[in-house]
């Protein structure tokens, strides 16, 4: 009789060569990947907002409501300390942003922001290749 262990390098020895074909995408189910599928890209493929609110410019109470950020938009901001912009869910986090607050967790008067609690660096980012980085 063969030991447990002495039976599992015999089966891990043994190399098996099984065909490969291309298939559609649809009839892929219930299938094997012939070789590793690797990421074309980082995803997210840039620093985005993880909900609609303002983008900050520093960690303050108040701040000067500059512009507005949609997703999909190409007009780049740059944000200074005690700055701030109008953001919706996945637009491009504007460089120097420290963080982002949702909209419920603020009060607007004119163009002054004013937060109800201080958010923390980095809230409410989603972050570069934070969910896949290119070449995983």
């Amino acid at each position: 009789m063969v030991e447990i262990i002495e039976a599992l390098e015999i089966i891990r020895s043994q190399r098996v060569h099984l065909d490969s074909e291309v298939v559609r995408l649809k009839d892929s189910l219930d299938r094997v990947l012939a070789e590793d599928l690797r990421a074309g890209c980082d995803l997210p493929g840039f620093n985005n907002s993880a909900m609609d609110g303002y983008a900050l410019g520093g960690l303050q109470q108040e701040y000067k409501i500059v512009g507005e950020v949609a997703a999909g938009d190409s007009q780049e901001f740059i944000l200074k300390k005690g700055e701030a912009v109008r953001i919706f869910t996945g637009a491009k986090v504007p460089e120097g942003t420290s963080a982002v607050i949702m909209q419920e967790k603020t009060e607007v008067k004119q163009d002054l922001l004013i937060l109800e609690e201080l958010p923390k660096k980095s809230q409410c980012i989603r972050k570069k290749g934070e969910e896949l980085k290119k070449g995983e």
